[in-house]
């Protein structure tokens, strides 16, 4: 018996024969239903107890992605140890939200590997604290990119080394010496 018309078009298996019929309901192009609740996206959790974040192994560690680096709470990211934070990776760093890098200790700051270090997007670099900024080696400051130091605000310039920030400008090219002159002008300027 072949299904109703109502339930959608029914083909004839191949090789002549009526049977087996397979039937397949069409699918609107669009739908007004919202998708189910299981398929729906939703923000990665990180459900891990703060107290269990320091005995994470660096095979954990390694394993996290930044979406899940990202999902950590402030925290979360200070629990971390030192040695936690520096086993992170770039592709982990990168990630990090403007929060979780103001929310890092000044050590666990400094033991960012340099080459690591410049995998922090600007909005992280612009929220570190001064005593942040203070707490990094010359290393790291000297390795950080020209985009990394325009989004240094004034404060943060004023507390690095004299000699870190000579080196950094010596990097910039003319224009780009000139833009960040400008862009300090103006932030000195204003109230």
């Amino acid at each position: 018996k072949r299904a109703p018309a109502s339930s959608g078009r029914c083909w004839v298996a191949d090789g002549g024969r009526p049977s087996p019929i397979t039937c397949e309901k069409p699918t609107p192009p669009c739908s007004s239903r919202s998708p189910f609740r299981s398929t729906r996206l939703s923000p990665v959790r990180v459900s891990i107890a703060t107290s269990a974040i320091r005995g994470l192994t660096s095979t954990q560690l390694d394993a996290l992605t930044s979406d899940q680096l990202r999902a950590l709470s402030s925290s979360q990211i200070v629990a971390l140890t030192t040695d936690q934070v520096a086993a992170l990776g770039t592709s982990q760093l990168s990630g990090m939200t403007s929060t979780q890098a103001g929310a890092l200790s000044t050590a666990q700051l400094a033991a960012i590997e340099t080459g690591d270090l410049r995998a922090l997007n600007t909005a992280a670099i612009a929220a570190l604290t001064t005593d942040q900024v203070v707490a990094l080696t010359t290393t790291q400051v000297r390795s950080l990119s020209t985009t990394h130091l325009a989004a240094m605000s004034s404060e943060q310039i004023g507390a690095l080394e004299a000699a870190d920030v000579q080196a950094l400008l010596e990097r910039l090219t003319e224009r780009e010496r000139e833009a960040f002159r400008l862009r300090r002008l103006c932030r000195w300027s204003i109230p």
